[in-house]
This record gives C-alpha cells, sequence and structure tokens, in this order.
C-alpha cells in the first residue's frame, strides 16, 4: 500500500557539545541531544561529481528553488540547494520522510536510491531511520505492518529491531463473526459484572472502617484482593483497548493503493517536492501552494495502521498479564499437604 515509508530523525551536531574540549583543534562534532528540523544535505542534481549531476539544469535552479537567502532553501555562495526539508508525518515525531512511491519506475527508484545517497541523506546526525511497509491480504483479510528501526547510537554501532503486526480487519462480516460478536459482548458483560463486584466490595470494606484510606488498607491488605483487583483492572483494560479497535480505528477505515505525494514522478531536480496545486506544465512549482488532500489521506493511513498495531499489541500484553495473574491466583486457592513419613 502507497510504498516503503523512510522516516529519519536527526539531532543537532556541534563541537560545544563535546564532553571535553581537549581536542577541539580536530574539528570533530558531537551529538546532542537536542532533535533538529533543519534542512540538510544537497540536491545531487546540482552537486557537479555525482550521478545525478545535470550539467543543463544548473542555470535552472530558480525553476526548483527559491534562491533568495531568507528561504532557507539554498547555502553559501554558490547558492546549493539543500536536498532535505522536514515535514511532519502524523505518528511520528518530526522528522525528515520519504515514500518509495508504489508507482515508481525502475528507474525513478534508482534515481531516488541515487538521491538519497548522494545527497547525503544518512550522515553524522542521524539519530533514527525507520522503515516502513504496509500490505493488504485479500485472501485472510489482513493488513500488516512491518518496519525496520535503526537507531543510531553513540559509539558509531547501529542498534536494528524488527516489528511484525497483523492486523484483522473483516471481524464482523459473516454469521461465524456475529456469533464471535456475541460471545465477546458476553464476555464483557462477564468482565463489567466482576469489575462492579470488586467495587462493591471495596465501597462496603470503606463504609465499615468509616474512611476511604482506612478501608482501601485493609482492602489491600489481602494478597487475594490485591490480585482480583488487578486482574479485573486488566481484563477492563483489555476490553477498552479492543473496543477502541474496532470502533475508533477498524471501522472508519479507508485506504487507497496509492497516494499522490509528490509533485512531479518525472521531475528533472527537486524530485521529493510534495504535491502543489494544479499540474505540471514546465513552470517553476516549489512556489506553489500546497495540496494538502493526498498528503493527509497518505499520513491518515500511515497513523491509523501504526495505532492499530499499537492497541493490538497493547491488547495481546493485557491478556497475557491476566493470563499470567489467573494461574497465580489459582495456585494462592490451592493448599499442600505435608508428606508424612
Amino acid at each position: 500500500l502507497a510504498g516503503m515509508v523512510v522516516h529519519q530523525t536527526r539531532v543537532e551536531a556541534s563541537i560545544d557539545a563535546c564532553s571535553s574540549r581537549r581536542f577541539d583543534n580536530l574539528g570533530t562534532e558531537c551529538r546532542s541531544g537536542r532533535y533538529s528540523s533543519s534542512a540538510f544535505g544537497v540536491d545531487p542534481v546540482f552537486l557537479k561529481g555525482t550521478q545525478l549531476y545535470e550539467a543543463s539544469l544548473q542555470a535552472a535552479k530558480s525553476a526548483f528553488y527559491n534562491l533568495n537567502e531568507s528561504s532557507g532553501e539554498t547555502f553559501g555562495e554558490a547558492q546549493t540547494p539543500f536536498g532535505f526539508f522536514a515535514h511532519q508525518l502524523k505518528g511520528y515525531r518530526d522528522g525528515f520522510w520519504v515514500l518509495f512511491d508504489s508507482s515508481f519506475t525502475r528507474l525513478r527508484f534508482y534515481e531516488i536510491v541515487l538521491y538519497l545517497d548522494e545527497g547525503g541523506f544518512i550522515d553524522a546526525s542521524t539519530k533514527t531511520l525507520r522503515t516502513a511497509f504496509y500490505f493488504y491480504n485479500a485472501e485472510s483479510s489482513t493488513f500488516v505492518n512491518y518496519a525496520v528501526t535503526f537507531d543510531f547510537v553513540p559509539g558509531g554501532y547501529i542498534i536494528l529491531s524488527e516489528d511484525v503486526q497483523a492486523l484483522p480487519v473483516n471481524l464482523y462480516q459473516s454469521s461465524a463473526h456475529y456469533g464471535r460478536a456475541a460471545l465477546e459482548v458476553i464476555v464483557a458483560l462477564m468482565v463489567a459484572y466482576l469489575a462492579t463486584g470488586r467495587l462493591r466490595k471495596l465501597a462496603a470494606e470503606i463504609s465499615e472502617r468509616g474512611s476511604f484510606t482506612g478501608g482501601l488498607l485493609y482492602h489491600l491488605k489481602d494478597p487475594k484482593n490485591l490480585l482480583d483487583d488487578l486482574i479485573a483492572a486488566l481484563l477492563v483494560g483489555s476490553m477498552i483497548v479492543w473496543w477502541a479497535y474496532v470502533f475508533s480505528y477498524l471501522m472508519p477505515l479507508q485506504v487507497e493503493p496509492r497516494y499522490s505525494v509528490y509533485d512531479d514522478l518525472s521531475a528533472a531536480a527537486r524530485y521529493l517536492l510534495r504535491n502543489r496545486e494544479g499540474f505540471p506544465s514546465g513552470e517553476s512549482r516549489y512556489d506553489k501552494p500546497l495540496d494538502p488532500e493526498e498528503i493527509l489521506l497518505f499520513e491518515g493511513m500511515v497513523s491509523t495502521l501504526d495505532t492499530m498495531s499499537n492497541l493490538l499489541t497493547t491488547y495481546f500484553t493485557l491478556c497475557g498479564l491476566v493470563l499470567l495473574l489467573g494461574m497465580v491466583r489459582v495456585l494462592m486457592l490451592v493448599h499442600f499437604q505435608p508428606q508424612f513419613k
């Protein structure tokens, strides 16, 4: 769906951030803890010596970038264009993201890879890099989120983490599903009854002791009460998470096979320019108003699927804790007889 999303967060780097200033003469910089959203890198189309360098476009920079000093789109006396600009992506920390559009041609895909490489997308200020894929399996009616995160840590090594989450989406589409829905309602009522019973018992002990604090401490003094309350709370939490998954995200979910994030998939330079109003017709496009509709739809899909993945992970975690505590509670009911010799 849409393509591969590459998202990067960056931190500021300077000599002042180093813990020791003894060897400042070496010109080395250290990363600080402050995240950066400043433009960086270079558009390799305008950088001599790169594979993407295009000599015929050197006199046409103004067709792709605002060359005014105050624009922040270029740097240096040669007005070299920056390659990457910060764009917010809902659900992610502010940073820099690139979408490898599923409609890219083989040549365009190769050009984007070169653009990131020769433009310096990954450098010493890179903090994290996350690549995410979103799939839909029609046979099993399941969305799949697959993400790999690279965490660049001090010392020069990279911590890699992988996350795969299957998201069932067609939960209530057949008679068999309706039967499961009925069972879910019954379970929800049982959980509500259990939670209400625990609250009634706590209220009775508070009333008996004459104070909230005294009754609460007396109630929690018994380990069985503490464990029963914890199990009831986890069950209520898991039910809330599940129904939030279903009603807040699953039911209203709308996705498209692709989104028009970029202004022109055949642009000669500034490949990553976000979608503008109107259609490319040879004139400059960077100064046209941003057309946010497709970008917002894309952000909504990414944010919704990522949130659904997090909710399911939370739900399964809560259910696992309930099972574990339930086993402990059963063991507390077992009385072992001493062995007679």
